[in-house]
C-alpha cells in the first residue's frame, strides 16, 4: 500500500528513491492507471478507424487527385504505398478528375480535426492520469470519473503545453542536430553528425529537466501553459540535476525493459506478439505521468515546505489527520457517562 504521509516527511531525494516511490503508486493505484491508459488507447484507435472511414468514403477522389494515383482498393493502396508516394511526386496520373478547392480545403480541414480529437485524447488522458496520482498523495482513492473529468477541463492547457514544447524541441533539433549535420555532409566529416546526435539529445532532456513539472502545475495548481513553464522553471532551476538523472533514469530503463520484452515477446506466436506489445505500452503510458508527479511533490517538500494538510486543500479533499478520533477521549467520555464500551466493536468502513 502507498504510504502518502512519507512521501511528505521524507521524499524522494535521488533517483533510486523516486524509482520506489512510482512503483509503490503504481502497485497501489495500478487498476485505475491501467483503466486510463487502456480508454486512451482504444479512444485514438477508435478515432484513427474512423478517420480512414470518413476519408476512404467521403475523399477518396480528392485523396486520388492529391497522391496521383488509383486507388482500386485498400489491400492495393498498402501494396502499392511507394508507387503511391512515387507517382504523386511525378503526377503521373492524369486519369482522376480535378476535384475543387473547396472539397480540397474539407479534405485538409477534417483530417485536423482528427488530428485534433487525437491529441486531445492524449492531452486529457495526460491530465486525468496526473489527477488520479495527485489525489492518491493526499490518501484518498483516486475516482476514474472524476480524473477524466478534470482531465477533460484541463485537456487544452496540456495540449498548448505540449504544443510550445515540440516547437521548442524542433528549434533546438534544428541548431544541434540539423546544423551540424548539413556541416557535415558539405565537409564529408561525419563528426560533426556524431556530436550533433549527442549534443540534442543531451538537451532535450536538460530541457525536459527543467520543464518536468509543468503538467502537474497545470493541473494540480490550475495553471494556464504559459504559467505552467515559469512556474516549472522556477521550482526545477536549482534542483536539475536531480530531475535531470530521474527523467534519464527512467527513459533509459524503460527502453531497456522495454527492449527486453519485445525480444522475449518476438519468439511468440504473432497474436500473442501483439497483444503483449499492447499490454507493454498501456503499462508504460501508465507509469508515464507518475514519475513527473513524484518529481513535483519531492520538490515542492524539500523546496518550499508543502504539508499534507496544505497539499489536500489543494486538491480539494478533506485532510485525513483531522478525521482520526481521539479514542482514549472518547472512552473517558463513556465512562463519564456510564456506557459500557462493547467488548466486540464492529469496525467502521
Amino acid at each position: 500500500m502507498f504510504i502518502s504521509s512519507n512521501q511528505f516527511h521524507n521524499p524522494p531525494a535521488t533517483y533510486k528513491e523516486v524509482a520506489y516511490s512510482c512503483l509503490a503508486i503504481f502497485k497501489s493505484e495500478w487498476k485505475i492507471l491501467f483503466g486510463l491508459s487502456a480508454s486512451a488507447f482504444v479512444s485514438a484507435t477508435v478515432t484513427c478507424i474512423l478517420l480512414g472511414l470518413v476519408l476512404f468514403f467521403l475523399f477518396r477522389e480528392q485523396i486520388e487527385y492529391l497522391l496521383g494515383s488509383e486507388m482500386s482498393g485498400g489491400n492495393r493502396y498498402l501494396a502499392e504505398g511507394i508507387d503511391i508516394i512515387s507517382s504523386f511526386l511525378k503526377r503521373k496520373n492524369q486519369e482522376v478528375d480535378n476535384p475543387s478547392a473547396f472539397s480540397i480545403a474539407a479534405l485538409f480541414v477534417v483530417a485536423a480535426l482528427f488530428l485534433l480529437s487525437i491529441l486531445l485524447t492524449g492531452s486529457t488522458y495526460n491530465a486525468a492520469a496526473t489527477h488520479a496520482v495527485a489525489v492518491t498523495y493526499t490518501g484518498h482513492s483516486p475516482c476514474m470519473k472524476s480524473s477524466v473529468q478534470y482531465g477533460m477541463k484541463k485537456a487544452w492547457s496540456v495540449l498548448a503545453y505540449q504544443t510550445l514544447l515540440s516547437l521548442g524541441g524542433f528549434a533546438l533539433l534544428s541548431i544541434t542536430l540539423i546544423l551540424p549535420a548539413e556541416i557535415g555532409i558539405k565537409t564529408h566529416n561525419s563528426t560533426f553528425l556524431i556530436i550533433g546526435s549527442f549534443l540534442s539529445i543531451f538537451v532535450f532532456w536538460f530541457l525536459q529537466s527543467l520543464l518536468a513539472v509543468s503538467i502537474p502545475v497545470i493541473v494540480i495548481e490550475n495553471k494556464t501553459a504559459l504559467e505552467g513553464l515559469k512556474r516549472s522553471y522556477e521550482m526545477c532551476k536549482n534542483s536539475k540535476w536531480f530531475t535531470f538523472n530521474a527523467i534519464f533514469m527512467y527513459n533509459f530503463l524503460l527502453g531497456l525493459i522495454t527492449q527486453l520484452l519485445v525480444i522475449l515477446m518476438c519468439l511468440l506466436p504473432q497474436a500473442i506478439l501483439s497483444l503483449g506489445l499492447i499490454v507493454v505500452n498501456m503499462v508504460l503510458l501508465s507509469l508515464f505521468p507518475i514519475v513527473f508527479v513524484v518529481i513535483y511533490i519531492s520538490l515542492s517538500v524539500r523546496n518550499e515546505g508543502l504539508t499534507l494538510r496544505s497539499f489536500s486543500v489543494l486538491m480539494g479533499r478533506s485532510y485525513l489527520g483531522d478525521e482520526v478520533l481521539d479514542l482514549n477521549k472518547i472512552e473517558t467520555q463513556m465512562t463519564n457517562m456510564n456506557i459500557k464500551k462493547d467488548p466486540n466493536p464492529q469496525q467502521i468502513v
